[in-house]
Formats: structure tokens, C-alpha cells, sequence
């Protein structure tokens, strides 16, 4: 049994075999390229299985704890660097903002900054957001260096493999335009 279709640009009928279906072809008239329709029947529907809810949280609340740890260890990171070492039962407790950076900063510090900073935004953190601004305007010419690099980059920095690429790219636009 022939597809049976009108051609959409000069409207003839035109006959199609089974084969051609969801595929592309002429049409015989006009010679336009046309998408030839799946035949009718030939489509199967399969049935979706449900979303498993507890699971869904549970995977969501794992990401999460990931995202606060990947932070965490980063806000001890610029610590460490700026000579002041968390204490162990500080590490319990909710992070506390990083000391603004005075002096000039090495780029790996600028580029834990940046990550800091997008991953803020992105978490929609914009306390910490700010503070990481406010360290990464101490350091405008490293920070813009850096911010170019890791723009760059593919893929991109560790702590912000889960954020969309165009989400991560309108950050780093903003970021740009505030430096």
C-alpha cells in the first residue's frame, strides 16, 4: 500500500511507498524536496514508565550535598591560600564568606574565585555571590585573564560540569561586564 499526500508547494497528489516514509523525496510535478509522512499504522507508541519520585529526591538532595561540598572545599581553599587554615569544627559548620583578597591573587586563586562566584549564581546564593565579586574587582586584571581562559575552556572548570553551557556563558558574560 502507497503513502498518499498532497505536495505542499503546488498542492498535486503524490504516491509514496511504504519505504519512503519519514524520509525525504521529490515531488514528480514541481521536483520541490518534500518530507514524505509515515504511513499510517507504522508508527508504534510504546508506554513510558513512571518517574519514580522518591528517587528523583533523593537524586536531586545527592546533587545538592555534592554542590555545598564542592563549595565548601572551595571556600577553604581560598582561605588556605590567604594564610588562615579552617579549624576541623569550623568545617561542620555552614561556610563562612571568605576573607576579601588584598593583595594580588595567582590565577588558580582567581580562577576558585570565578568558579565560586558562577557557582553562587547558579545556586542562586547572591550572598556569596557578591563576596566573591568584591574579591574578584581586588584582582580585575587577573580575574579578566583568567575569566577569558576559562570561557574558553571545554570542558569546563570542576564544580560546574551541571550547569548548562549557554547558562554558564551568560555568567561569564556578566562577570566580564562587571569587571
Amino acid at each position: 500500500m502507497a503513502i498518499e499526500f498532497h505536495c505542499n508547494f503546488c498542492g498535486s497528489l503524490v504516491r509514496a511507498p511504504d519505504e519512503a516514509g519519514g524520509k525525504k523525496g521529490k515531488c514528480p510535478t514541481c521536483q520541490n524536496i518534500l518530507y514524505v509522512p509515515m504511513a499510517e499504522g507504522a508508527v508504534e507508541e510504546f508506554d513510558l514508565a513512571p518517574v519514580d519520585e522518591h528517587e528523583e529526591r533523593k537524586k536531586r538532595k545527592m546533587e545538592e550535598q555534592a554542590r555545598a561540598t564542592e563549595r565548601q572545599l572551595l571556600k577553604e581553599k581560598l582561605a588556605a591560600a590567604e594564610g588562615a587554615a579552617p579549624s576541623r569544627a569550623a568545617a561542620d559548620l555552614p561556610a563562612a564568606p571568605p576573607p576579601s583578597v588584598s593583595g594580588p591573587a595567582n590565577d588558580e586563586d582567581v580562577e576558585s574565585m570565578i568558579v565560586e562566584w558562577v557557582r553562587s549564581m547558579a545556586d542562586g546564593d547572591l550572598g556569596d555571590a557578591d563576596r566573591s565579586m568584591m574579591q574578584l574587582q581586588n584582582n580585575r586584571a587577573a580575574a579578566r585573564q583568567t575569566l577569558q581562559k576559562i570561557a574558553m575552556a571545554d570542558p569546563p572548570p570542576a564544580g560546574l560540569q551541571d550547569v548548562p553551557r549557554p547558562v554558564l556563558n551568560r555568567y561569564y558574560k556578566m562577570l566580564r561586564d562587571q569587571l
